[in-house]
This record gives structure tokens, sequence and C-alpha cells, in this order.
């Protein structure tokens, strides 16, 4: 009797747990939002917020053809701020707005100029937001970008992930997500820089496409300027993360020439140094590579040739890297290589007297490049094949 009167209880606060989810929403009645751009208003003080969402009962599946209706929802609100943005993007549609599989942040150029405090605060206190979503900036409005309809996808927020995602793999162009984002605009010493999309000018007979040109550069939370691709990889280089991509450089002798290595591997070493009392930076790289053509029948048959090559790709990889520091340095005078945070730790005590005017030491510190390439191999051959 007490077995069954016990069984009796714990069957009926059985029941009582299982209450099920009082606030499910079903699939079909969310709209799951992708993309979110972000651009200056037309009035002092207003935002123009553009949402890209996808409706998944639109989806095509396995057992279900695709709907005649778009699957893709992109809205454009004017705002006071993110929260009130909220608001009336739930005005413009029909089903329950999803946040968490969002993946790009799209900012445009005017608002970025300005600064994003606002923008970043706003999206980091509301719950719903992905903070592991990457940070773009664009030439322009970021609702262009998101209203354009690519021919690879109907989903541009797709197109433009699986565009940076590949490029990673050569590291072609930085990435920061907004977590990073906001790490580095709480550093005293380094300031974000942010991949760079555009809509590209259509060549002739096929459409315009999106892509990225390199990287915008930031003051804290201001945009301060552009780096063209072979500045964004003379960065690369400094910050350590380039990847697998393509070096081109001349033979000696033959200055008109190109022969092409493919990037293994490389490293570098950022060493701060006091002489004479004053800091300087010394820069080292090493990288290894592969030759990957050399469609001109330049003889690489021999030690001497390929330390003549190894000096030849050394040398355009200190170009590029002197290039970015020029504009880094001389021109925006903002520390997006890590330079301060690399001389606090090494001398923590002169790091005291030069913090508080970092923004005007910065652009002065002496940087000495050194750079040594160290080619594994030629390949499947070694002289080309026709004389």
């Amino acid at each position: 009797m007490k077995k069954k009167f016990i069984f009796i209880i714990v069957l009926i606060l059985s029941i009582i747990s299982l209450t099920g989810c009082w606030d499910s929403v079903e699939l079909n009645q969310r709209e799951i939002v992708t993309a979110i751009g972000v651009d200056k208003g037309d009035e002092k003080n207003n935002i123009i917020v553009t949402f890209q969402s996808i409706i998944p009962e639109r989806a095509s599946t396995p057992l279900r053809p695709a709907s005649e209706k778009s699957n893709i929802h992109v809205v454009s609100v004017t705002a006071k701020s993110i929260t009130d943005s909220l608001v009336k993007y739930n005005k413009r549609t029909s089903k329950t707005p999803e946040f968490q599989h969002n993946r790009i942040y799209v900012i445009g150029e005017d608002l970025a100029r300005e600064g994003l405090n606002s923008f970043i605060d706003g999206i980091f206190r509301t719950y719903d937001f992905r903070s592991r979503g990457w940070i773009l900036v664009c030439k322009g409005k970021a609702s262009d970008i998101l209203h354009k309809k690519v021919e690879a996808t109907s989903i541009s927020a797709d197109y433009i992930v699986n565009l940076i995602t590949i490029s990673n793999h050569v590291a072609t162009v930085p990435t920061e997500t907004l977590h990073t984002f906001l790490m580095k605009l709480s550093s005293k010493t380094t300031s974000p820089v942010v991949t760079q999309i555009e809509i590209e000018d259509p060549k002739e007979g096929s459409a315009a496409d999106i892509g990225y040109n390199g990287c915008g550069v930031f003051k804290k939370d201001k945009l301060v300027g552009w780096l063209n691709m072979n500045e964004t990889r003379g960065l690369l280089w400094i910050t350590n993360e380039i990847g697998k991509g393509v070096l081109l450089s001349g033979y000696p002798g033959t200055a008109s020439e190109n022969i092409s290595e493919q990037i293994v591997r490389s490293k570098v070493k950022i060493n701060p140094k006091m002489i004479n009392g004053k800091i300087m930076i010394s820069l080292d790289i090493w990288e290894e590579g592969e030759v990957r053509e050399n469609d001109k029948g330049v003889d690489i048959n021999s030690p001497e040739s390929i330390k003549a090559l190894e000096d030849g790709f050394a040398a355009e990889i200190k170009k590029e890297v002197k290039e970015s520091l020029q504009k880094i340095q001389k021109e925006y005078k903002t520390d997006i290589v890590g330079f301060g945070s690399k001389i606090h730790k090494k001398f923590p005590s002169e790091w005291k007297n030069i913090e508080s005017k970092w923004d005007e030491v910065f652009p002065e510190i002496e940087v000495e490049v050194n750079v040594e390439v160290k080619l594994s191999n030629t390949g499947k051959i070694i002289n080309s094949i026709t004389p």
C-alpha cells in the first residue's frame, strides 16, 4: 500500500512538471534574420536599419518544391536607435523575428565615419542579437548590399559569408566579429580593422555581384580610411594572419618577368627595442613557399637561382609591409597592428610615459622590416618544359 501511494505521488508530480513550452513559436511562424545593415539616416540622429531574413515555410525541401513567392524578406526602417528599429520592424512582418542566426552586420560608410558606439551598445544590450556575427563596412549604403540579388544564391548574406570564408583560407582580408570589434574598442592600444565589401561594377554582359576590396581602418569606433588589397596583405603579414595566397615577383635581370609562389606558411615576430632611449620596432617575417608558375622559362635549376628567387619574394613582401605601414602610421595614425600592446608588455615603465599620448607617438615609431623567404620546392618540375 505504501509503495502504491508513493507511485501515485511520483506520477502526479511528473504530470505537473510536463507543462510544455508555453512560449514556443512554430517554425512556420518564424522569420529568421540572416543579416542586418545600418546606415546613416536622412534626418539628424536617424538611422536606417535593414533586415534580411528567410521565411522557412517558403523554402524548398526534398519533399516540397519552393514556393512561387520569394523566401527572402528584406525590410528597411528609419529609426532613432537599434531598439526603435526592432519595434518598427515588427510592424512590417507578420512573423516572429529570430535573430540568433544572424551572420553579418553591414555598416554604411557615412555612419561608420560618424562612429559606431551607439550601434554597438544597442546590439550588445539586446539578448536576441548574436555577437559572433561578422561586422563588415561598405562604401555606400548597407541597404544596397542587402537588397542586392546575386546570381550565385538568392540570399546575399549567405553569398557574403561564403565569400569571406573562402578568403580566410587564403587570408586576403582581415575578419572581425562583433565580439572582437568590441574587444578592440575596449583596448587602450589597438583599433579595429574591418573587411570592406561593395557592389562591383558589372562586366559587359553580366550582372553586378558583391565582392570584397580591402579593408576599412578604424580609429576607435570611427572609420578613418581604406586599405587597398596590396596594403591589406601588407597588414596581414604584420598581424601574422596571412594564409595560403599567391605572391608574384620578378627575377633579377628580367624585371618584366613574373614568377609566382604559393605561400605555405609564415610567422612574424614583433620585437620592441630601446635604442638610445628611443623605442623602435623590429619586425621579423619568415615565410616558406613553393614555386607555382614559371611560364617565361627562367632557369631555376641551381642554388644560386633559388636564392635569387627567395630574395625577390622577400623584397616583394617587404614592399607590401612598408606600403601598409606608411598608410597606417603616416596617413591614418591609428594602431591597428598591435604595436602598443607589444611595447606595453616588454617596457611597462616606458609605456606609462607614452600611454596617454600614444596617438601622437605611434606615427613616429621607427619600424625595421626584415624578411626571410625559404622556397621548399619548385612543384612537380624544376625548369619549364618548353625552352
